[in-house]
């Protein structure tokens, strides 16, 4: 990347939120964007983005991510989006360099990006060489969770985007895990400030609370917070996933391209439709079951020894419907919705 913006004699702080993924980040996100005035009266400055498809976002993964990643059409928000990958790289660079421009010395600079915790260790050097040639004092947070409810976590929030359960778990198979994403981080910027899931979810205001109290920051206890992405019940979960394998949210607009992009929406999923089954099925969470969790929470290394079989032998879903017992449900659901009383089950379901 090329150098950072001139006029940076004086330092500045940076907090830089890294995640983990599912420990209300997203909420952590909302929730600055709607009380940004009330930070900025703090000294803490929340960038939103101001161009593009993104105008307006609270998420900075994809403007960090974006701007150091050595492999750009490998980041899985530009194929979504359909963007060119290496533009959307300058756009995000030329961003960064606004966002620190606009910070001046006696402010904090706040960015909230998980998807940091898993950039490659010379990404995230480029990345703190960028912010020390720019006169920022790098502050870095990170929140752990337990491994075995962030796991449940997280594979409930990819069926949520679209995916199946089994492709969740792939994609979930390839991560480093908490203890190794936290250690690169380490190495790269030193002494992490690291908070507890499970205590900050016992604050009066959340998790959201909890961090914006460790940030040092005063006076928000009446504030309003954002609760975003929760979990949705087993059962809807085992539902979402049948429907995102027959119709996927997304398809590629060209034979061949799944992985690679870009995608348009199914015509026959419409938005909301996974709102609409977390609202319809209440119950409780997905979890790992048939394991031994004293030793599998002893070892945050776990995820990468279990294969894929393993999962199916581990994994029971307790008075699970059948398989052609959900494609009947969802086929009545779909049906409802859309108001089309003509629909057969061959025209939804193979």
């Amino acid at each position: 990347m090329a150098g950072p913006p001139a006029g940076t004699a004086l330092r500045r702080e940076l907090w830089l939120w890294c995640g983990l993924h599912r420990t209300a980040t997203t909420s952590l996100q909302l929730s600055c964007a709607a009380h940004r005035a009330g930070l900025l009266q703090r000294g803490v400055r929340f960038p939103l983005y101001t161009f593009g498809p993104w105008a307006g976002c609270s998420n900075h993964s994809m403007l960090l991510v974006n701007a150091f990643s050595q492999r750009p059409e490998g980041y899985h928000m530009n194929p979504r989006f359909g963007l060119d990958p290496h533009a959307a790289q300058v756009q995000m660079r030329q961003q960064l360099r606004a966002v620190v421009d606009a910070t001046p010395p006696q402010d904090t600079l706040l960015l909230v990006a998980e998807d940091v915790s898993l950039m490659t260790l010379p990404e995230l050097e480029a990345l703190a060489a960028w912010f020390d040639g720019a006169g920022l004092v790098c502050r870095p947070w990170l929140v752990q969770r337990e491994p075995l409810a962030l796991w449940e976590s997280h594979l409930s929030q990819r069926v949520l985007s679209g995916q199946t359960l089994a492709q969740a778990w792939d994609w979930l198979a390839s991560l480093p895990s908490p203890s190794q994403r936290q250690r690169r981080l380490e190495r790269v910027f030193g002494r992490l400030q690291v908070l507890d899931f499970s205590q900050a979810c016992s604050h009066p205001q959340g998790p959201v609370g909890h961090y914006l109290q460790a940030l040092g920051l005063a006076g928000v206890e009446a504030w309003p917070l954002v609760q975003a992405n929760r979990s949705p019940s087993e059962l809807a979960l085992r539902l979402l996933s049948e429907l995102n394998e027959q119709l996927p949210p997304l398809l590629p607009l060209q034979a061949g391209c799944a992985l690679e992009g870009p995608w348009r929406p199914h015509p026959q999923r419409r938005p909301g439709d996974q709102e609409g089954l977390v609202r319809a099925l209440a119950g409780p969470a997905l979890r790992l079951r048939g394991r031994d969790s004293a030793a599998l929470l002893a070892d945050r290394s776990w995820l990468g020894r279990v294969t894929a079989a393993q999962w199916q032998a581990l994994h029971r879903w307790s008075q699970a419907p059948t398989k052609t017992a959900l494609k009947l449900w969802l086929q009545g659901w779909l049906r409802s919705r859309q108001g089309d009383e003509e629909r057969t089950s061959g025209d939804v379901f193979d």
